[in-house]
């Protein structure tokens, strides 16, 4: 209509001729662009409607006249309240004091990790309704969440005290009132408990070399007897233990445990072995560090007999460089003594320090750990080699495969020397020790594990009669409780 108008006001403008007609003219004429200025105005007003219109309902907020509160619910249930709350909150000033809505809010904005915020919108609730079964468990969850352990008790009791409660209700109710009195008296005293059977085959049971006989200093031959030959058997593994750790505080703990091994073999049960060792110490942790001071006590049974006994300690320490990476180090002490009178001579004193680094990587799934040890052993009954240095380095890695399926695998050398000639064999002891295993741990139910594993060693040494290699490959059952 303004382009008409512009139109039909310009044609009258050209077509006047006369003096009487020009006065008409200038009129029209003036007319003419009075109104050619003000359909220009309104062409230019229209055109910016026009545009602003489509762009102001691009940039503004759909209005949505009330929540959808389904979605929200269906949100909620996959797992994403914080999309659920974002969609919800802006509704608030409107919908507040609406329970159905108020109640997808709180919960939300709880599963979301905003327990405060949960809280009040619960409190609101329960203003209007003081028996609404679910608010009263969730505003528990939250003040359990924002460490009010009274509040949450007070809100978890209330809900148990209910009649003819549905039994999945009271059953969260009572499972979220143990986990709050669990934090508000912390549990001081640890136990862990083990058993394990396994049954294998060692091609090795006595670590002794396969020749009939050895040769000595000066030409002399040494016939070695049956037992004191390479035997293989199969054999039966037994073991368990228990540790009690009490903690004093939030630094200090103290423990104590012992732990059984035995070995018993199919034929050669001359070479049973049972080793009962007691120990107990004080811990300290503060940050990143954290210290072990303890004792040992132990009996080594051979054949049914009391063959051993040791006697010592050890200080260890550990420090959490970051999430991924651990040092550690230990300081041990022990002192051997044998029982029988024929074997004091083999008496030793050992001193030992070990430092080692673990690395965990795969997230976390997976931990790689190198350690090095030298020890020091003095003879004190004066054995044939004398005292002892030794030096090692051991590499091991583990991981999870799947949540129950583990492997496992470690190597490492030791070198051995030793302070005296042997006046048998006229040499200066020097021994190399290598080794190796793996397997894998399967946990088919809780707290129940098999596995299956392969160790290999061997022993070289400069006198002939300390040379072995051995085998053992094992089947073991384990239940930790």
């Amino acid at each position: 209509m303004v382009g008409k108008f512009i139109s039909a006001a310009s044609h009258t403008g050209r077509f006047c001729a006369s003096s009487e007609d020009h006065d008409v003219f200038d009129r029209n004429r003036l007319t003419a662009h009075g109104t050619t200025m003000v359909g220009k105005i309104l062409l230019l007003l229209t055109l910016a409607i026009g545009l602003a219109t489509p762009l102001a309902a691009q940039q503004a907020p759909e209005q949505i006249a009330e929540p959808d509160l389904e979605k929200a619910q269906a949100l909620i249930a996959q797992g994403n309240a914080a999309q659920a709350f974002e969609m919800l909150a802006p509704f608030e000033p409107q919908f507040a004091g609406d329970l159905e809505y108020d109640y997808l809010l709180a919960r939300s904005a709880l599963e979301s990790g905003q327990p405060s915020l949960a809280s009040f919108i619960y409190e609101r609730i329960l203003t209007a309704e003081p028996n609404y079964v679910a608010v009263l468990i969730e505003n528990g969850r939250a003040y359990l969440e924002l460490g009010n352990y009274a509040r949450a008790q007070q809100e978890f009791e209330t809900v148990l005290q209910f009649e003819n409660l549905p039994t999945d209700l009271r059953q969260t109710a009572e499972q979220y009132a143990r986990i709050t009195q669990e934090r508000e008296t912390p549990k001081t005293t640890f136990f862990s408990n083990y058993a394990e059977y396994g049954f294998g085959y060692d091609n090795n049971i006595n670590s002794a070399l396969s020749e009939a006989a050895v040769e000595l200093s000066g030409g002399l031959t040494l016939q070695l007897d049956r037992l004191s030959r390479k035997l293989g058997d199969s054999y039966h593994a037994l073991s368990a233990g228990t540790e009690v750790l009490h903690a004093l505080d939030t630094n200090w703990q103290v423990f104590g445990g012992v732990d059984y091994v035995g070995r018993l073999h199919g034929s050669e049960t001359f070479f049973d072995s049972h080793d009962l060792e007691g120990r107990a110490g004080v811990g300290y942790a503060t940050g990143a560090h954290a210290f072990r001071l303890s004792g040992r006590y132990g009996r080594f049974f051979f054949d049914d007999e009391e063959l051993r006994d040791v006697a010592g300690g050890s200080l260890s320490w550990r420090h959490a460089l970051d999430e991924r990476n651990q040092v550690t180090a230990n300081a041990s002490y022990a002192a051997f003594r044998f029982d029988n009178e024929s074997l004091k001579s083999n008496d030793f004193d050992s001193w030992g320090l070990t430092a080692g680094l673990n690395h965990g990587f795969a997230e976390g799934r997976w931990l790689a750990s190198v350690s090095f040890t030298t020890n020091f052993e003095e003879a004190v009954g004066e054995r044939l080699d004398g005292d002892q240095i030794l030096g090692g380095l051991n590499l091991s890695v583990q991981g999870a495969i799947t949540d129950e399926i583990r492997v496992f695998a470690s190597t490492g050398v030791q070198s051995s020397n030793y302070a005296i000639r042997n006046s048998l064999f006229d040499k200066t002891r020097h021994d190399r020790f290598y080794s190796a295993s793996g397997g894998l741990s399967w946990t088919f139910y809780p707290n129940w594990t098999l596995r299956p594993q392969v160790s290999w060693s061997r022993n070289v040494s400069n006198i002939p009669l300390n040379q072995f290699s051995r085998v053992d490959v094992s089947l073991n059952l384990r239940a930790s409780f």
